[in-house]
């Protein structure tokens, strides 16, 4: 039963630390930063730990408030992590301090865990007159530790995160620590040490307390930070297998966010997407194909594809959209909102929608295509930075056509101008022709955009498009380096100006 103690207690911790990782990369942005930390604070209680178990005298007592501390400690932090950020989301340096002092409060904790019940064993063992030694002991407690904890690392990404969510994950973990607690005290030789019927009655109480305080809390924190974030009516919110899906309504503007980052407002997307487009709309004006071939990458919603399906009208042509989340497209297809925004836009037979990773697809893909136009978030995370780097856009060239044109969205280049350029200069790195630009769009200010091909197609002009670079747009570029999959370098670029202006 003790053995089994450690396969619980191993899950928990390691699903803390997942835990804790991820929040704090949603919330901080630099997932690379605060993994780091979260590992180096989570290998300081190791020795920490491991050294101050030996000032406790009663390791079963102790063991057992552990699990009560921890349950108390943890289900408090799920909320108070956000609570913070809420409020001292302007004072970054001090929603830090108290982040840190959180998982140090956490990992305190668990770092108790293993070494008290290591000697629990033992000496259960010795009184047993059982003839395994110290090491045999260590060695099969943290053989059930580690292995699974392993388990644990396929349990979080695989199934807590994208199917529980983080939240309900927070909350999964929570009620394990109280089962601990609760297993722990039927195990053998427990009444010798501590009052259970004390410590049963204490758990009953502060369990109904809990269960009110967590309806409440649960409802007013949640309550807060919809408020933060999203200031107008919430009509649709859902948490998909990458991402939390939220649209709002204020009037008639609709706004759709992922993850409470802006995708859209319904006042002013036809700009966003007619600098994506427009160009590409006098090339084929301009052009006599029998056939196009068209991808889009990311953009799932449906409006760039409407501009396409608009402009092909006397064409034949194919568009194939890729995209990784079915919940996202499931939503542009049925959602009448948004089907009203997108004129039904993916259920044109016209359009084939394929849900997988864009830099997958085009590893794998043996098409060619006329024009293919990107429009991913912002590379906040190696997995997004991967999609603005020199392999990906390579993989880009080999699926263009000779006379095709690849067209990505880049940023705001006033605020970014690392990321901005950062963009420009590894495109430049593999395609002979680029050609920048930018648009003023009111929800995202001056868009920049950059476009390339094989060849000098770059004829027309568009007046609502400027291609010209001011002063302050402009960078020593020598001092700017490709982003590749081996030198994530974009992710940098871009934690550094939201650090600056303090987003």
């Amino acid at each position: 039963m003790l053995y089994f103690l450690v396969f619980l207690c191993s899950i928990s911790w390691l699903v803390y630390q997942l835990f804790l990782w991820t929040i704090s990369s949603y919330l901080v942005w630099n997932s690379i930063l605060q993994f780091s930390i979260t590992i180096w604070l989570f290998l300081t209680w190791l020795w920490i730990g491991s050294y101050i178990v030996r000032l406790f005298k009663n390791n079963i007592k102790t063991f057992f408030i552990a699990e009560l501390s921890l349950w108390i400690v943890w289900w408090f932090s799920v909320f108070l992590i956000k609570f913070l950020y809420i409020y001292f989301f302007n004072t970054f340096l001090v929603f830090y301090i108290f982040y840190i002092i959180i998982t140090l409060t956490i990992w305190a904790i668990v770092w108790l865990e293993i070494p008290i019940i290591a000697d629990i064993i033992d000496k259960e063992k010795k009184r047993n007159k059982d003839n395994s030694t110290l090491k045999d002991v260590v060695a099969d407690v943290f053989t059930y530790d580690y292995v699974w904890a392993l388990i644990a690392t396929f349990l979080f990404p695989f199934i807590l995160l994208p199917w529980i969510w983080v939240g309900n994950s927070a909350i999964l973990m929570w009620l394990l620590n109280i089962f601990i607690a609760l297993l722990f005290i039927y195990t053998k030789n427990i009444k010798k040490h501590i009052n259970v019927k004390k410590y049963t009655l204490w758990f009953i109480f502060i369990l109904i307390f809990y269960v009110f305080i967590a309806i409440w809390l649960n409802s007013h924190i949640e309550n807060l930070w919809d408020k933060f974030f999203y200031k107008d009516t919430i009509i649709y919110h859902k948490k998909s297998h990458y991402q939390d899906i939220v649209m709002t309504k204020r009037w008639g503007d609709i706004r759709l966010y992922l993850d409470g980052n802006l995708q859209f407002m319904s006042l002013d997307e036809h700009r966003y997407h007619a600098c994506l487009w427009k160009h590409w709309k006098n090339y084929i004006q301009s052009t006599d194909k029998k056939y196009y071939n068209i991808l889009i990458l990311w953009w799932w919603d449906g409006l760039l594809a409407r501009n396409i399906v608009k402009t092909m009208k006397n064409k034949n042509y194919q568009i194939t959209l890729i995209e990784l989340d079915s919940a996202m497209i499931n939503l542009a297809k049925t959602n009448k909102v948004l089907k009203t925004l997108n004129k039904d836009s993916l259920n044109n037979k016209h359009v084939k929608v394929i849900n997988e990773d864009a830099f997958t697809y085009l590893a794998k893909d043996d098409k060619t295509y006329d024009i293919i136009i990107a429009d991913f978030p912002d590379p906040r995370n190696v997995s997004l930075a991967k999609l603005y780097s020199k392999e990906f856009y390579n993989l880009v060239y080999r699926r263009l056509s000779s006379d095709g044109i690849f067209t990505t969205q880049a940023w705001n280049a006033f605020f970014a101008n690392k990321s901005f350029w950062c963009i420009y200069k590894t495109l430049k790195w593999i395609f002979s022709k680029i050609i920048a630009y930018h648009a003023y769009i009111p929800s995202f200010g001056d868009w920049w955009y950059v476009s390339a091909s094989k060849k000098d197609i770059f004829t027309w002009t568009n007046k609502m498009i400027d291609y010209d670079f001011d002063e302050d747009y402009k960078i020593d570029m020598n001092k700017i380096k490709i982003n590749t999959l081996d030198n994530p370098i974009i992710i940098q670029y871009y934690i550094n100006w939201r650090k600056k202006f303090n987003l």
